[in-house]
């Protein structure tokens, strides 16, 4: 196994924390979700197979992690691809693949159209044409408010993770990313998200496919937070990317349902 060190890279806006797994020759760059970190992949990183083919790239987006500290007004997703840009030309990553969960995959997608990775996976994220339809690919969870607001009490926490998971492990780790996000970046996330915020995403996708990037969107055929239903008639056949679908269970199935996520991911990572 390759050894798993923690690297500091200094952006214009300010320090990013990068965890680099792996020996492999390929690289693959890897962005979590809202109050997440890079610990959310610890099992993806270890599988051998993989290290064998890829290095990772793990970043702690800012206000994550051990990530610094931003303005409020900077938690957007515009101003947090630039960061990632930034780290991965800091970095000297020629040629990579990109992948982004949940609203890392909304970053992700940015992150491509300014720097061109050979390929996209978007993990439990649907691109869409505005805001509206965004919207609409979310299931009516009244506990997800809690990710956009900064400080949520203990049994609004506690209700929020149990929504999202059955799993005892990803309720902990949940809860540790939580605890160390920057309370103003939910807050901030949240006034950042208006009407035109998507707009351009329909525009990026047909962009990356005319330039030959390689999108794939991987969804969880079951989820608490997403409605899968809807995505997948969205995507599924669709020219713009290739629709996977796993058995894998749950909005964080690459972590708490990893075993059976990974059956299909595999088929798509190595070749």
């Amino acid at each position: 196994m390759g050894l798993t060190s923690m690297q500091i890279i200094n952006t214009s806006k300010g320090s990013v924390n990068v965890q680099v797994s792996g020996h492999g020759g390929k690289a693959l760059v890897l962005i979590h979700g809202n109050s997440s970190s890079h610990l959310s992949f610890s099992k993806l990183i270890k599988e051998k197979i993989l290290l064998e083919n890829y290095t990772f790239y793990c970043i702690d987006l800012p206000g994550h992690g051990k990530s610094n500290h931003f303005e409020k007004n900077n938690y957007n997703l515009e101003f947090m691809a630039c960061v990632v840009q930034e780290v991965i030309t800091a970095l000297d990553l020629q040629k990579f693949d990109l992948l982004g969960h949940s609203l890392g995959g909304h970053i992700a997608l940015r992150v491509a159209a300014k720097v061109k990775p050979q390929n996209l996976i978007l993990v439990q994220c649907s691109p869409g044409k505005d805001l509206g339809e965004v919207a609409t690919f979310f299931q009516p969870l009244p506990q997800s408010q809690y990710l956009y607001v900064e400080n949520p009490n203990s049994n609004e926490v506690t209700s929020l993770f149990t929504a999202l998971t059955n799993s005892k492990d990803e309720k902990g780790l949940l809860a540790q990313d939580f605890q160390k996000t920057d309370p103003a970046f939910r807050s901030g996330l949240s006034e950042s998200l208006g009407s035109a915020v998507f707009a351009n995403e329909l525009d990026i996708l047909e962009n990356l496919n005319k330039a030959g990037v390689q999108t794939t969107l991987v969804i969880s055929r079951f989820d608490q937070f997403l409605k899968t239903d809807e995505i997948m008639q969205k995507w599924s056949g669709s020219e713009l990317l290739n629709y996977l679908e796993t058995k894998a269970e749950g909005h964080y199935a690459h972590f708490a349902d990893f075993s059976t996520w990974f059956q299909t991911f595999k088929e798509l990572m190595v070749k």
